[in-house]
């Protein structure tokens, strides 16, 4: 059976999602985690369990089509009596070296359960291909959800004794071996007349109260339920209690590259545990441990003798290197013109001495030095320079008197000398009054992809006449999990056609050395997923320019004071060899400089807080990802319905969706609707809610806008391309919305 979910090579890439920067490294945390996922689907699917996305995974799955961009893990939940016949097989059929950690597992005091896919650090080529190149340990969280009582009464008498295990299982004084105080006992005896369960208090009792607390926890039969809780939680806050309705049906939902589980009703799940607004991104909190897997890291630093590929350090001699000056290029053009000229005397004198062999090679050398003169001419001014002209004239006699020596005419050296002198004349005045020497700007993106970031400041500075502009796409490396280099990547012919592109092979950096070069790559050999080719390494590139210019490939949103995961993410983009060894690097808004100059501070030290002061710039011109600033006319409303709310509602919902069809009806000359209904509505609806079904395709034929399925999905950036606003139920989809600047409005379906 295969995998849930397929990646694609670049699916492993840094990249900002909803103004939040990913790294490469989490990516393959993820991609893991889901292989992990689509092994306990397997299992679930042998034996007929079900199983839904659960916390943040289900806020990630309906708000982002994936992950929280800001989390790091993955939840599921299975109702009780799945989750027991799980642990009951699973062990059986999971894949070699995958480890079950619940309460039974040394030093886990906890009632989820725990399935990792090892419980060691491992490179072993095998797994690193499953894993994607992720060699950490990682798994996700299963949480069993119970039934409560039904009456008030039973429910009371429960959570008594529930409450009772619940609080004896964190008691400081459970411990193994005996050693428990004579008090607690009496507690823990209680509790055992409570769930009719015997205790031996010269074994451990850590597990026999853990095994008592599940039994009190799972008393009720969950079939027949009409709420459900995540008990301990519960317990603990009085939160994640459910209507056992709204884990009906399974339906499956898109996350990240496949489709992920959730309940029906996803979005009563979701608005009783987070409030109404949980389609709102918050950032801010804690890093608490993010990301988990950082430990491991310094363990494998450590392992090293310090030496970790991904991470840098600050080095002492960042600020002290010394870089060669640029030759004036006027100067090198005159020092190339008095050649002419001592070689013009030589050839006088062979002549007169009738020594043509020796004429006819200096002349061929003369019009190498010419043509050579004339193409740095034109690379360094641009075409159409008179000088240009004088040296094919040039060219022309060199070639005349060469061709009369060839053909016997044996040329008057008196006369070759002053045609020579004649041209020699024009081309060294021409040098010091036509030749204007144009300032060199060469620009190295990085993929195809990222150019835009770029291209404000290339359309600036190439329209200037006084500037000569290159655009150099990079070569660079796909990084293997160890570190070292993969396939080559040049993306060059990504570039659209009429973009002037010069090869990286064909462009002289140690001969032209550009007055500025302008990078959006920071990482050199620190990225986890790809590397640029060495040369192009910033600490490189300062020997063959005056000025190295780094604008970041992305825009993120601003960073909050109290967004912790930001900050920490700020790690694998600010502490970067790009901005240490540019000489200015061009952020987003005076908040982001702000940003960057306390975080290099805090990194490199206080004494270097005034270089960062002076090299970090800020550009508000820098374009905002994604807006929208061409929204049609007349204006055109994406409207989308989700089953999970159809379901909740059911007729009231159908009501709403024949008052929206008719206002946009009525509304047609100023605006247009595109409706895209949940895929999963024709799935599920016509077999278990067949009336529900009838009524929404009653309401679906006053729908006079076009109706997009799911299977026109694949352009759907062109689409919110096209539309000006956002209406209907929470999805996805909003935050793409959103993130172009839209206007976003989630109907309520109580309000008509």
């Amino acid at each position: 059976m295969a995998s849930r979910f397929e990646f694609h090579k670049d699916y492993f890439n840094d990249e900002v999602r909803d103004g939040f920067y990913v790294n490469g490294m989490m990516k393959r945390c993820w991609a893991a985690q889901l292989e992990v996922l689509s092994e306990i689907d397997k299992v679930c699917k042998n034996h007929g369990i079900a199983w839904f996305a659960d916390c943040g995974t289900l806020i990630g799955a309906v708000r982002h089509g994936g992950y929280i961009p800001w989390d790091d893990d993955l939840d599921i939940c299975m109702m009780r009596k799945d989750l027991d016949l799980f642990l009951k097989v699973a062990p059986h059929e999971l894949p070699d070296g995958y480890k079950i950690v619940d309460y039974h597992s040394e030093g886990n005091g906890n009632f989820l359960v725990c399935v990792n896919n090892n419980d060691h650090i491992s490179f072993d080529e095998e797994r690193l291909e499953k894993y994607h190149g992720y060699g950490f340990v990682t798994g996700l969280d299963i949480f069993p959800l119970d039934a409560l009582p039904k009456s008030k009464e039973d429910e009371e008498a429960w959570n008594e004794m529930a409450r009772m295990a619940f609080e004896l299982t964190a008691a400081d004084g459970l411990k193994n071996g005996g050693n428990i105080p004579e008090e607690m006992k009496g507690a823990i005896r209680k509790l055992g007349d409570l769930c009719h369960v015997k205790f031996d208090f010269d074994k451990d009792m850590k597990i026999q109260v853990f095994d008592a607390a599940v039994k009190a926890f799972s008393m009720f039969k969950d079939i027949d339920a009409e709420e459900v809780i995540l008990t301990p939680y519960w317990l603990k806050d009085g939160g994640h209690r459910y209507k056992a309705k709204w884990f009906s049906d399974v339906i499956e939902i898109p996350f990240e590259t496949g489709l992920i589980n959730v309940p029906i009703q996803y979005d009563a799940i979701l608005c009783t545990e987070y409030g109404d607004n949980y389609m709102t991104p918050v950032r801010a909190g804690g890093v608490h441990g993010y990301p988990y897997y950082e430990f491991e890291e310094q363990l494998l630093k450590e392992a090293n003798d310090g030496y970790y590929p991904y991470w840098y350090s600050f080095p002492d001699d960042a600020f002290d290197i010394v870089r060669k000056a640029k030759e004036d290029p006027k100067e090198s053009m005159r020092h190339t013109v008095s050649l002419l000229k001592g070689a013009h005397k030589i050839v006088a004198d062979a002549l007169g001495l009738k020594d043509y062999e020796n004429a006819l090679k200096l002349l061929a050398q003369c019009q190498d030095i010419a043509i050579k003169l004339g193409t740095d001419i034109e690379g360094l001014c641009g075409e159409g320079i008179v000088t240009v002209t004088h040296l094919e004239r040039y060219c022309e006699s060199l070639y005349e008197i060469s061709q009369g020596i060839t053909d016997g005419d044996e040329p008057d050296s008196c006369d070759a000398a002053a045609e020579l002198q004649k041209h020699y004349d024009a081309i060294s005045s021409s040098v010091e009054s036509d030749v204007h020497i144009k300032r060199e700007i060469v620009f190295l993106p990085w993929k195809a992809s990222t150019w835009s970031n770029m291209e404000p400041l290339w359309k600036m500075i190439n329209g200037n006449p006084d500037c000569l502009c290159h655009v150099i796409p990079l070569p660079y490396y796909e990084r293997k999990a160890d570190g070292s280099f993969g396939e080559m990547y040049c993306e060059a012919d990504d570039f659209p056609e009429d973009m002037p592109i010069v090869h990286y092979e064909s462009y002289d950096f140690a001969g032209r050395h550009p007055d500025r070069i302008v990078i959006q790559n920071p990482y050199d050999e620190c990225n986890y997923t790809s590397i640029v080719h060495p040369f192009f390494h910033s600490r490189n590139l300062l020997n063959y320019t005056d000025r190295l210019t780094y604008i970041p490939w992305f825009t993120t949103g601003e960073i909050e004071p109290d967004d912790e995961r930001a900050k920490k993410s700020m790690e694998h983009y600010v502490t970067t060899p790009g901005v240490v060894y540019a000489d200015e690097v061009i952020v987003q808004s005076e908040r982001m400089k702000e940003t960057y100059v306390d975080f290099l501070t805090k990194w490199a030290g206080e004494k270097t807080k005034g270089v960062w002061e002076k090299k970090i710039k800020a550009d508000p011109g820098l374009p905002p990802k994604g807006v929208n600033d061409n929204a049609p006319s007349p204006k055109t409303v994406f409207y989308y319905v989700s089953i999970s709310k159809l379901v909740e509602h059911g007729q009231e919902m159908t009501e709403k969706m024949r008052d929206v069809f008719r206002i946009f009806h009525e509304q047609r000359d100023a605006v247009s609707m595109i409706f895209y209904p949940d895929p999963m509505i024709d799935r599920i609806l016509p077999e278990r809610y067949p009336v529900l079904y009838e009524s929404y395709q009653s309401a679906l034929t006053l729908c006079t806008g076009k109706v997009l399925r799911h299977t026109d999905l694949a352009g759907i950036e062109d689409v919110i391309g096209k539309s000006s606003a956002y209406y209907g139920d929470p999805g996805y989809l909003v935050q793409k919305f959103r993130n172009r600047g839209l206007p976003v409005m989630l109907q309520n379906a109580k309000v008509r």
